[in-house]
Protein backbone atom coordinates (compact mmCIF):
# COMPACT_ATOMS: atom_id res chain seq x y z
CA UNK A 1 0.00 0.00 0.00
CA UNK A 2 2.80 2.45 0.73
CA UNK A 3 3.84 2.45 -2.96
CA UNK A 4 0.34 3.06 -4.14
CA UNK A 5 -0.19 5.89 -1.14
CA UNK A 6 3.25 7.37 -2.60
CA UNK A 7 1.97 7.33 -6.34
CA UNK A 8 -1.25 9.32 -4.76
CA UNK A 9 0.60 12.09 -3.87
CA UNK A 10 2.64 12.23 -7.59
CA UNK A 11 5.77 10.97 -6.54
CA UNK A 12 7.81 8.64 -8.77
CA UNK A 13 9.07 5.21 -7.05
CA UNK A 14 11.74 3.14 -7.00
CA UNK A 15 10.54 -0.30 -6.75
CA UNK A 16 12.62 -3.94 -7.08
CA UNK A 17 10.97 -5.52 -10.13
CA UNK A 18 9.53 -7.83 -8.24
CA UNK A 19 5.67 -9.56 -8.13
CA UNK A 20 3.31 -7.04 -9.13
CA UNK A 21 5.28 -3.44 -8.86
CA UNK A 22 5.31 -3.59 -12.81
CA UNK A 23 1.58 -3.48 -12.78
CA UNK A 24 1.45 -0.18 -11.28
CA UNK A 25 5.05 1.06 -12.19
CA UNK A 26 5.37 2.06 -15.78
CA UNK A 27 9.78 1.90 -15.53
CA UNK A 28 10.81 5.58 -16.63
CA UNK A 29 7.39 6.62 -16.38
CA UNK A 30 6.17 6.74 -13.05
CA UNK A 31 9.14 5.78 -11.67
CA UNK A 32 11.91 2.41 -11.66
CA UNK A 33 12.17 -0.68 -11.56
CA UNK A 34 14.91 -1.84 -9.83
CA UNK A 35 16.16 -5.59 -11.49
CA UNK A 36 15.19 -7.78 -8.08
CA UNK A 37 18.96 -9.72 -6.46
CA UNK A 38 19.90 -12.87 -8.22
CA UNK A 39 21.26 -13.92 -5.20
CA UNK A 40 17.71 -14.40 -3.26
CA UNK A 41 16.45 -18.15 -4.20
CA UNK A 42 12.71 -17.37 -3.38
CA UNK A 43 12.49 -14.76 -6.38
CA UNK A 44 13.10 -17.45 -8.71
CA UNK A 45 10.94 -20.64 -7.22
CA UNK A 46 7.59 -21.07 -9.07
CA UNK A 47 6.12 -20.40 -5.30
CA UNK A 48 6.84 -17.09 -5.47
CA UNK A 49 4.90 -14.60 -3.91
CA UNK A 50 3.45 -17.63 -1.76
CA UNK A 51 7.30 -18.37 -0.46
CA UNK A 52 8.11 -15.07 1.33
CA UNK A 53 6.81 -15.89 5.04
CA UNK A 54 9.35 -19.13 5.26
CA UNK A 55 12.49 -18.53 7.17
CA UNK A 56 14.40 -19.32 4.22
CA UNK A 57 13.41 -16.34 2.03
CA UNK A 58 12.98 -13.97 5.11
CA UNK A 59 16.83 -14.89 6.20
CA UNK A 60 17.78 -14.34 2.30
CA UNK A 61 16.08 -10.91 1.87
CA UNK A 62 17.86 -9.83 5.06
CA UNK A 63 20.87 -10.07 3.47
CA UNK A 64 22.64 -7.15 1.28
CA UNK A 65 22.99 -7.42 -2.17
CA UNK A 66 25.59 -4.56 -3.40
CA UNK A 67 24.49 -4.37 -6.61
CA UNK A 68 20.58 -3.82 -6.09
CA UNK A 69 21.81 -1.23 -3.44
CA UNK A 70 24.14 0.59 -6.44
CA UNK A 71 20.73 0.33 -8.52
CA UNK A 72 18.73 2.02 -6.59
CA UNK A 73 21.62 4.54 -5.57
CA UNK A 74 21.65 5.27 -9.71
CA UNK A 75 17.84 5.93 -9.51
CA UNK A 76 17.48 8.32 -6.73
CA UNK A 77 21.02 10.12 -8.10
CA UNK A 78 19.56 10.47 -11.35
CA UNK A 79 15.72 12.20 -9.85
CA UNK A 80 18.40 14.33 -7.63
CA UNK A 81 20.10 15.64 -10.90
CA UNK A 82 16.55 16.08 -13.66
CA UNK A 83 14.67 17.74 -11.13
CA UNK A 84 11.90 18.00 -14.65
CA UNK A 85 12.56 14.71 -15.05
CA UNK A 86 11.07 14.07 -11.44
CA UNK A 87 8.16 16.29 -11.96
CA UNK A 88 7.55 14.77 -15.20
CA UNK A 89 6.98 11.46 -13.02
Amino acid sequence: MATLESMSYGLPIIALDTYAFKDFVKDGKTGFLVPKSKKIKGYYEKEYPTNIRNKEFLDDVKKVDEEVVKNIAEKIEFLIKNPEKREEM
